[in-house]
């Protein structure tokens, strides 16, 4: 319908135009040309004007005309916005749980790598001690050999000395009796 419209104006103002300018041709004072063509002018502002209102008019008549009011419509509408925010919500809400379901999962494989670590420092400190143990434990029984031989020797030399001892005793005994007896 605006399209129409639009058209018919644009027809009439052609119309309008030839018709000035052929009356403004055949009367060639310069001044009444400029006077009927602001006469136009003004004609055609008023005619748009109001072909402009009526058709604004004529369109708010359409659309009351396609709006059939019926019962409850506010609270229909509420209800549909109603609908709508509670869907935001629920995204919403969506959204925030698995933010929050994401932050436990990954405050989880963080403790968990944590006891990972821990557990690995642990066993290395374990097998670091039971090294130092090892070590400690070959150098005693190292000490605990030599040590052996050491009293080994010492108990060899003592019965060296015991036996030179004896049979020197045995020896001075003799010759002392055999000194004595003669």
């Amino acid at each position: 319908m605006d399209l129409y419209l639009s058209n018919c104006i644009k027809a009439a103002e052609a119309a309008a135009s030839k018709a000035a300018s052929s009356s403004l041709k055949s009367d060639k004072d310069a001044c009444s040309t400029k006077i009927i063509e602001s006469q136009v002018n003004k004609l055609n502002e008023e005619r748009r004007a109001c072909d402009d209102a009526a058709a604004a008019e004529f369109q708010q008549w359409l659309l009351q005309e396609g709006k059939k009011p019926f019962p409850n419509e506010d609270q229909l509408i509420k209800l549909r916005h109603l609908r709508m925010i509670n869907k935001e919500l629920d995204k919403l809400e969506n959204t925030s749980e698995r933010r929050n379901t994401l932050q436990l999962k990954e405050e989880d494989r963080q403790h968990w790598d944590n006891v990972r670590t821990k557990l690995n420092l642990r066993k290395q400190v374990e097998e670091e001690w039971q090294a130092k143990e090892m070590t400690l434990l070959i150098k005693i029984g190292e000490e605990v050999k030599r040590e052996g031989k050491i009293e080994e020797h010492r108990r060899k030399i003592r019965e060296e000395i015991n036996r030179k001892i004896g049979t020197q005793v045995y020896f001075f005994i003799f010759i002392v009796n055999v000194y004595i007896s003669r």
